[in-house]
């Protein structure tokens, strides 16, 4: 297999997205007409002299494995043009493999009967997206001649049930206007499709290939999350051992909530920094202006800030086993993770949500997710002060059923209640 490197990746966060939803993206006509006749006129003069490289097939549509590999002018043209190797460094991510193979499925028309739903891979392949099936026409493959039709967002069936049907709705068709010739559908190996009738004679051309990811960028990316995840475990400990010792018993409380505005506001505050950063960069430069914001107040705080300058107790076996072992720790600790799932987990997954199942803007998403977080911030004061009233139990009872009241809401409301 034949790695790559150092293609910039062309599509959007959101046509990312976009994919994972549809299972599919077309390039329309990002082959240039003369490559497009290149390849036809090789395929034809292959298939002519070099019978054998037929692959078994029924009927009047054949399958040629053909060495277009052994092609720079190919590999240049069509694998790896800017707008489809662009397109699939964004999906698989660096250093991701060429095809080993690939296949002209030519078909001899008419063929009034269409082909079955199917998926291709022998149902092998998982929803992870560690690979994508290529479709490519290098000539106009109008309706009369019989296009591909793909089921978008088929990729998250099943395997059983849809290649049972015949006319399904929703189907999209890989054809002109939206693919003429020169024409590239990058899609999911899982998603279902199948070719259609054809009425006027002549010949089709397809030409099928695949990509494979070679990369461990999710893998880093993981890595880099866990050590995120175990700075801010650090933090929340000292933190607040700070806060209760630069104030009295009576008033932590309100110090605590106090501290929790900044939580409060950054929820408010990152959708509407997300909106303003994004069209400048990916959304690495926004993780990394964020990055360089956190070090900036790290180094304020150490020149200026209070507090802090006290040495805790290292924690013992003896004392951690007396601490787990106590039912009450336990419950606290549940109690923590499922108020910590419902503020964070859903706060986390609610743009998604409304842009991939309601079809929301990213504009509209970041403005409503950020208006959203706007009563956290006097509500954070008012929990302190019946914290400090009434107590912190049937403060965080109400908050806890709060919070999953409305989190269930989102799931089943829609339309103008959801927007409302």
């Amino acid at each position: 297999m034949r790695s790559t490197t150092d293609i910039r990746p062309t599509l959007t966060d959101l046509q990312v997205l976009d994919f994972c939803k549809r299972g599919f993206h077309i390039l329309p006509a990002v082959v240039p007409e003369q490559i497009n006749r290149r390849v036809v006129e090789y395929a034809n003069e292959v298939v002519q002299t070099r019978p054998e490289l037929q692959a078994p097939r029924r009927s009047k549509e054949m399958e040629f494995h053909l060495p277009l590999l052994e092609e720079q002018w190919l590999v240049e043209g069509v694998l790896l043009n800017e707008a489809a190797g662009g397109a699939v460094r964004s999906l698989l991510g660096r250093d991701f493999t060429l095809p080993n193979i690939i296949s002209d499925h030519r078909a001899e028309t008419p063929m009034p009967k269409p082909g079955g739903w199917h998926r291709d891979g022998n149902y092998v392949h998982d929803k992870k997206l560690n690979y994508v099936e290529v479709f490519y026409h290098p000539e106009d493959v109008p309706m009369e001649k019989g296009p591909t039709a793909i089921l978008p967002a088929s990729h998250h069936l099943a395997s059983g049930p849809v290649g049972h049907y015949g006319s399904l709705k929703g189907v999209v068709h890989f054809a002109p206007p939206e693919a003429p010739a020169g024409s590239i559908l990058i899609m999911s190996y899982n998603l279902w499709h199948r070719r259609t009738p054809s009425t006027v004679p002549g010949q089709r051309h397809l030409f099928r290939y695949n990509y494979i990811a070679a990369g461990g960028t999710l893998a880093a990316l993981r890595a880099g999350l866990l050590v995120l995840g175990v700075g801010a475990g650090l933090y929340l400990p000292s933190g607040y051992a700070v806060i209760t010792s630069l104030v009295g018993r009576d008033l932590q409380g309100r110090a605590i909530a106090a501290h929790e505005t900044a939580p409060a506001f950054a929820f408010m505050a990152a959708p509407l920094l997300v909106q303003l950063l994004l069209p400048l960069g990916s959304w690495r430069w926004t993780v990394a202006v964020l990055a360089a914001a956190s070090v900036l107040t790290l180094a304020v705080y150490a020149s200026v800030g209070r507090g802090g300058a006290f040495r805790g107790r290292s924690p013992s076996v003896r004392g951690v086993s007396l601490l787990v072992w106590r039912p009450a720790f336990a419950l606290m600790l549940a109690f923590v993770c499922v108020i910590g799932a419902a503020s964070m987990g859903g706060y986390s997954i609610l743009p998604v949500y409304l842009v991939s199942e309601h079809d929301r803007s990213l504009v509209d998403v970041n403005v409503l997710v950020a208006a959203s977080r706007v009563s956290a911030l006097p509500l954070v004061f008012v929990a302190g002060w019946l914290a400090d009233r009434i107590g912190p139990r049937p403060v965080g009872a109400w908050t806890a059923t709060g919070a999953g009241v409305a989190t269930i809401l989102i799931g089943v409301t829609s339309g103008a209640l959801l927007s409302a």
